[in-house]
């Protein structure tokens, strides 16, 4: 694993799906959810030219007729080092503190990873979220008691996100396993 940032990391999955300029790459952060992991030219730039100094991403002309711009394509280290990114098991920091860094590496992989890879993280996230809600239902059944009536109920709201992502990750377990099926 690289020090790589993970908007280099974003960028170099959208590559992976398929060659597009800087320009093209900017206009999805800025037009989709991807905008929380930057839409600014002045990071988006110099990701790009940091995956190309690595070698992980190679540029070329833009096809005739269109502007004067440079498309990125992965190289073959770039393809080997994201599929190791998104191939990771979560981490509990991962389900606690970087839930949208996880579901950008879940929302990548397709195609990258294997099935039964795909299912080993899935299954591993499904009990990594039931194990933080488990510690956060204890915590509030005891200690948590003792917090001031607000303190309990912003708590309660975070409890009440964590058990939406247990749902959601059934759910996604499911869906994704009768896809691989078809």
């Amino acid at each position: 694993m690289t020090d790589e940032s993970t908007l280099g990391y974003a960028l170099l999955g959208l590559l992976t799906q398929q060659p597009q300029s800087g320009y093209d790459l900017r206009k999805l952060f800025v037009a989709t959810p991807m905008g929380v992991f930057s839409d600014s030219p002045g990071a988006i730039y110099p990701a790009l030219g940091r995956l190309e100094r690595r070698g992980w991403i190679a540029a070329g002309p833009a096809p005739r007729g269109g502007r004067r711009r440079r498309v990125y394509a992965p190289t073959p280290d770039g393809r080997a080092a994201f599929a190791v990114w998104v191939s990771q098991s979560p981490t509990p920091d991962d389900i606690a503190r970087r839930w949208d860094v996880l579901m950008l590496r879940v929302a990548l992989m397709g195609g990258v990873v294997k099935p039964a890879v795909v299912d080993q993280i899935l299954a591993t996230t499904q009990a990594a979220v039931d194990e933080y809600l488990a510690s956060l239902e204890a915590f509030h059944a005891g200690p948590g008691q003792e917090m001031p009536v607000l303190a309990q109920l912003a708590f309660e709201s975070g409890i009440e996100s964590v058990r939406a992502r247990a749902r959601w990750i059934r759910r996604a377990r499911q869906r994704a396993g009768v896809r691989r099926k078809r």
